[in-house]
């Protein structure tokens, strides 16, 4: 699993956030789960653009758009 992440100075201090493939891979199956297809198919976007490889998250998007008559 790939990850990426935003570093952010404040106060003389660093924060990082990190963006995680699989945190919006989950995001976007709980979203299809309650028939939110259009916020899912947007999580499972940034999940793929984290981690193009990740299989699972075109299948499930695919799924979604399907849903939504696409």
């Amino acid at each position: 699993m790939q990850k990426s992440g935003t570093a952010i100075c404040r106060e003389g201090f660093l924060y990082i956030i990190m963006d995680d493939a699989q945190k919006w891979f989950s995001e976007g199956v709980a979203l299809f789960e309650k028939g939110e297809y259009r916020r899912a198919v947007a999580a499972f976007d940034k999940a793929g653009a984290i981690d193009p490889a990740m299989a699972e998250v075109w299948n499930n998007r695919g799924l979604a758009l399907v849903q939504l008559g696409k």
